[in-house]
């Protein structure tokens, strides 16, 4: 049974400390573990969908509804068996039919809970379907697909590409902000993957990258809005050498 205090309280936590720091920035060394992997999920997919709705002026309230949909958008997981969820291998088409069946029953579970509203209800419905009509279970399109449903389906996106799972490695983040970018009018409407990606650093802190010059240099530090360009320290040369002396500069 889903208590209704507890869990406005640990959204209404999470949306507090969002609103309160204008610089915050979702770093995945900082949210992402391998252990309990549908909790830590939805937790991210939460923080990420409440930073979207600030970015977007959303009203406290709106965001309240926004996260309690996006922490409970998997609920209906917990009615699919667990070797299925945590298949290594290609799902069978039978499979993959039970597995689109937890849209539904995450919809009916909270439907069920009549406190929680009709916002997380059809984010747990509707975060699978996409802006072309492309996705499940109904193949809705264009402004049938909720707007708190897009943001919380776009935040579930980026945070599972960037996981390790059964059947894949953990795609790097730039390369999840890459395929988020070009999913504008398409999988979900542009509007909001601008103000999602408003919020991600592409090279979080601690990344090693490989400048234009072949320079090897340590991410430092990343400003809210300039993504794809953070600050770095150069650690290496050309050649791989040492620097004489460390020096920090933007990408």
């Amino acid at each position: 049974v889903i208590q209704p205090a507890p869990l406005y309280d640990t959204v209404n936590d999470i949306a507090t400390q969002i609103l309160a720091n204008e610089k915050i920035m979702y770093n995945l060394t900082d949210l992402r573990t391998q252990d309990n992997y549908t909790f830590e999920h939805s937790v991210n997919v939460c923080v990420l969908s409440l930073m979207t709705g600030k970015s977007l002026g959303y009203t406290r309230d709106q965001l309240l509804a926004l996260g309690v949909g996006a922490i409970l958008h998997d609920l209906g997981k917990v009615k699919i068996p667990f070797e299925i969820l945590n298949k290594p291998d290609r799902l069978s088409e039978e499979e993959f039919s039970l597995v689109m069946e937890h849209t539904r029953h995450g919809h009916n579970m909270i439907k069920a809970l009549e406190y929680l509203g009709e916002v997380p209800a059809t984010i747990a419905y509707q975060h699978h379907e996409n802006y072309d009509g492309s996705g499940y279970p109904n193949g809705i399109s264009g402004h049938q697909f909720n707007e708190f449903a897009q943001i919380a389906a776009l935040a579930d996106r980026f945070d599972a590409l960037t996981a390790n799972r059964p059947y894949r490695q953990a795609f790097p983040p730039y390369e999840a902000y890459e395929m988020c970018a070009g999913a504008g009018n398409y999988l979900f409407k542009d509007m909001f993957i601008t103000a999602f990606l408003y919020n991600i650093a592409a090279y979080p802190t601690g990344t090693l990258v490989e400048l234009n010059n072949r320079m090897i240099g340590e991410v430092t530090e990343t400003k809210k809005g300039y993504s794809l360009f953070p600050k770095v320290r150069i650690l290496l040369n050309e050649d791989w050498t040492p620097v004489p002396r460390q020096f920090e500069g933007p990408l």
